[in-house]
């Protein structure tokens, strides 16, 4: 007679991922920054009197990226889809990189006004209306610009100016960190355990090993297999 002893088991169960805690934290804070940021343009909007082209194009702008996109990513999120996920990843980084590169487009705007005022200044104290500049083109070509005296009138930078730019500054980097969240890999768990079943260790060569009648035997695991989900 042989005495075997199963101790190692085979466990089935559905293994399911565990929604995105980071993604679902950040998404309000994008929100709230995209809120802040369209109100502002709005007010703005309002008091300049835009265009019917501008009007839409904000409109737009607040349906699909601060309304759609981030509730598509929440929805994501909770649901632990990671292609979703993935896709939602890559346009809110798309987007921070964005609104990102609109920002140093202004930053830059508003340092080669300051440059161009700053050269023409001792031209328009001395009584004069326009004042020609050289401008410097990628081509290598060199441009001559005239700048009149009202251009350089306003305030460099403005408010205006100051306020897109750090809007468009923080927007971009809540966009960095939400593209960045919502790539990393979710937690996964067995949320049912569905059969355990006992097996009798296998043999060197995937087989059973074969023990005669005659001879006394006992066979047991000395450390259980891993479970295998």
């Amino acid at each position: 007679m042989c005495n075997h002893k199963m101790s190692a088991q085979i466990v089935s169960g559905i293994l399911v991922e565990e929604p995105n805690k980071s993604v679902i934290k950040w998404i309000p804070h994008l929100c709230l920054a995209y809120l802040c940021y369209e109100t502002y343009i709005f007010l703005f909007y309002i008091q300049e009197g835009a265009s019917g082209i501008q009007w839409a194009g904000l409109v737009i702008y607040t349906f699909v990226v601060g309304i759609q996109v981030p509730l598509w990513g929440l929805r994501a999120a909770k649901a632990s889809h990671s292609k979703s996920l993935n896709c939602f990843g890559s346009l809110q980084g798309c987007l921070g990189c964005w609104h990102m590169m609109s920002a140093l487009s202004l930053a830059i705007s508003v340092a080669v006004a300051i440059s161009i005022c700053s050269t023409c200044k001792p031209v328009f104290v001395a009584g004069n209306d326009t004042c020609l500049v050289d401008e410097f083109s990628f081509q290598g070509n060199t441009n001559t610009l005239e700048i009149s005296v009202d251009d350089c009138v306003s305030v460099y930078p403005s408010l205006h100016q100051i306020i897109t730019f750090s809007a468009l500054l923080v927007v971009g980097f809540l966009s960095c960190i939400v593209s960045f969240k919502a790539r990393e890999p979710s937690k996964r768990k067995i949320a049912e355990v569905i059969t355990i079943e006992g097996i009798i260790p296998v043999g060197t060569f995937g087989v059973v090993p074969q023990i005669p009648e005659d001879s006394p035997c006992h066979i047991e695991t000395s450390d259980p297999v891993e479970s295998q989900v």
